[in-house]
């Protein structure tokens, strides 16, 4: 599964370099749809990955703390990626769908955060 994850990942990145966010150029809005696909894509695997990682940890199998706290950076960095791409884009191209879609990630997002921080407290209950 994070295998799946880390590829989305990687994917998302090399989009985004290549569409030339990081050079401070704005991307035609085609490309802002692929780079959202590709998030929600990459939120989907990490929303399957930290349902296992909830299900290990309900059946007290091995989670470790590190495994949580990496997954918990690579979903930080991807989305500050994410926060740069969209800071680029031009106040005019915004339009209600892009906004609806970038709201309803950013809720996934704190979502998974929640989760995140709610594991690592569980865990750190049972270490204990």
């Amino acid at each position: 599964m994070l295998r799946r994850y880390d590829a989305d990942v990687k994917d998302f990145k090399r989009l985004g370099a290549v569409h030339g966010v990081r050079d401070r150029t704005a991307a035609p809005m085609a490309d802002v749809d692929d780079k959202l696909a590709l998030l929600e894509k990459r939120t989907e695997a990490a929303e399957a990955a930290l349902t296992v990682m909830e299900g290990r940890l309900a059946t007290m199998e091995s989670v470790t703390r590190p495994d949580l706290c990496d997954f918990k950076r690579d979903c930080l960095e991807d989305l500050a990626v994410v926060k740069d791409a969209l800071m680029q884009q031009p106040a005019r191209h915004a339009d209600d769908r892009m906004q609806a879609t970038v709201d309803g990630l950013r809720k996934e997002n704190a979502k998974l955060n929640y989760r995140i921080t709610h594991l690592l407290r569980s865990l750190k209950a049972t270490d204990a």
